[in-house]
């Protein structure tokens, strides 16, 4: 199975596994479970299995209608963006924390250079916006001195952001990836 149904056909399932109604269906239920191992199970030992494309496809397809699904795709989206799972038992006010997002960007699979994988490094970049959400910024009767650590971590992180897609090289119709990347 390609990578692209391989992506795809993991989306549909994982929708499907939302589902109340398969959920309950003790017949159905372990036969997409089924499904789903056996596309993980399929997967290459040498295959990269923190694909940031099907992640993103992923988070994309996660239902966020209420408060409580939009908070568990944001959580969800930042375990992926850090490759860690903290952030799945965070609370909602500890979860944009801008200065760590800062940090992580400037590790080495956010540098731009012959090497990078402009879908993957677009795909993550568009993870991290799921995560961020609206930033969370100080409430409204927060102190002058929290709203202006909250600004100033906010404009570090742009002007990380900023700085790496100021490096990727735009070649035109001839490198579409990086075209895309930095859009």
């Amino acid at each position: 199975m390609n990578l692209q149904l391989r992506r795809h056909t993991v989306c549909i399932l994982c929708r499907l596994l939302l589902d109340r109604n398969i959920i309950l269906d003790h017949n159905v239920l372990p036969l997409i479970q089924d499904i789903v191992s056996a596309i993980v199970d399929s997967i290459e030992d040498d295959e990269d299995e923190e694909d940031p494309g099907l992640q993103l496809q992923l988070l994309r397809n996660l239902p966020s209608s209420s408060s409580r699904q939009s908070l568990f795709r944001r959580r969800l989206a930042l375990a992926f963006f850090f490759r860690d799972p903290a952030p799945l038992s965070k609370q909602r006010e500890d979860l944009s924390d801008l200065e760590a997002i800062t940090r992580h960007l400037g590790e080495s699979h956010f540098i731009v250079n012959t090497e990078t994988d402009y879908s993957a490094l677009a795909a993550s970049i568009a993870t991290l916006a799921i995560g961020l959400d609206d930033g969370d910024p100080p409430p409204m009767d927060a102190s002058t001195e929290a709203i202006a650590t909250f600004n100033n971590d906010l404009d570090r992180l742009a002007l990380r952001i900023k700085a790496m897609f100021t490096q990727i090289v735009d070649t035109g119709a001839s490198h579409m990836k990086r075209t895309e990347a930095k859009e």
